[in-house]
């Protein structure tokens, strides 16, 4: 589908569920079928602020581009609880799966589920035609390998039949946030990836993103 698919209304945002809420308890992800998308207003106070310069500073640690199957969590790191990781990870050869905007409508509750984190709280992200970039606080007995095995395999469960198999790359990249790192700063340049794409010209007429602090 062309990118004219992704130049969504302020007013098609979907419905926000619960992002704070590592593996959690053995639950059946639900079907296809039973997915529902709504609409919401998405306010301009919500967006306002962020930078719409064509290239903000960019953050430490996310990378600019990602071979697929390329993994960076590096043997012998441990999952810190509390720790705040910046997540990267991209479809299978980088195919523009979530350019298809009925897919990226399923895949987005996904994210959304609190089954999909258990303990981790999900801070910002935001979905891309073929990658996926979030900022994850681990919680208490959380692995973060696992945390982001159980979103990928949740949110390819979702999709359709006709979806392009396999969806996602093997691996994904990460990077520990240091305490001196601006979360926040991090946050705006996750949700300015579509406009840094070309895909729109303001966050407002994105659909698939959030940040706690927005």
């Amino acid at each position: 589908m062309a990118t004219s698919a992704w130049r969504i209304s302020a007013r098609s945002r979907l419905e926000a569920g619960a992002v704070a809420t590592c593996v959690a308890p053995t639950t059946a992800a639900p079907s296809v079928g039973a997915t529902q998308v709504a609409t919401l207003s998405y306010p301009t106070s919500r967006i306002f602020h962020l930078s719409t310069a064509s290239n903000p500073r960019h953050p430490a640690g996310m990378p600019r581009k990602h071979a697929p199957g390329h993994a960076a969590l590096r043997r012998g790191r441990a999952s810190l609880p509390n720790q705040v990781y910046l997540v990267t990870f991209v479809t299978h050869h980088r195919q523009p799966v979530f350019a298809d905007a009925k897919l990226a409508m399923i895949a987005s509750p996904v994210i959304h589920d609190a089954r999909s984190w258990g303990s981790a709280t999900l801070l910002a992200w935001v979905l891309m035609p073929d990658h996926w970039h979030g900022l994850i606080r681990l919680g208490e007995g959380c692995d973060l390998s696992r945390v982001v095995q159980r979103l990928k395999a949740h949110m390819a469960r979702m999709l359709p039949p006709e979806a392009a198999r396999p969806v996602w790359a093997r691996g994904f990249h990460d990077h520990a946030l240091r305490q001196e790192e601006d979360m926040q700063a991090i946050a705006r340049y996750i949700v300015m990836n579509p406009v840094r794409a070309g895909i729109v010209a303001s966050p407002r007429f994105y659909p698939y993103w959030d940040a706690v602090w927005l």
